[in-house]
């Protein structure tokens, strides 16, 4: 996938609608593209691994305490929170088919908040509304 593609990519997750064109090509320097196999879990439930994916190709499942609460799929996002504060995992992700994902570290991630806090401007309004449609998915559990 050539900048200009990534670039796409990026401007369709809701996590990043609010980054202007310039943004996004700072982003898709973090970004490293993997293929992954079905089965392979990408992130474990209570791991400390702050990595960001985005999915371009590929199915996964969700799981939390063992039990499936959804699944993602091109286009869908993960790991947002732990990429900024660096805390475990809420969530276990585990490939149901072969993917291609984008990955960006949080130690990358960080740096480039610091150097382009514009970013981190723009990425408030969408962590802000996963968090609180979180709670009240817990509340209602």
């Amino acid at each position: 996938m050539n900048r200009d593609d990534k670039v796409e990519m990026l401007r369709r997750v809701p996590l990043f609608s609010g980054c202007t064109s310039d943004e996004l090509r700072q982003v898709t320097h973090l970004m490293t593209e993997v293929d992954v196999e079905a089965g392979h879990v990408l992130v474990r439930e209570g791991a400390g691994t702050p990595e960001f994916f985005i999915i371009d190709e590929g199915t996964a499942a969700v799981t939390r305490q063992g039990k499936q609460i959804g699944s993602v799929g091109p286009g869908d996002f993960f790991g947002e929170i732990s990429i900024i504060d660096g805390g475990p995992r809420t969530a276990t992700v585990t490939a149901t088919s072969p993917m291609r994902i984008n990955v960006a570290t949080h130690r990358e991630f960080v740096g480039l908040l610091d150097s382009v806090p514009e970013i981190a401007r723009n990425l408030l309004p969408t962590l802000t509304r996963r968090i609180r449609d979180a709670r009240a998915e817990n509340q209602s559990d």
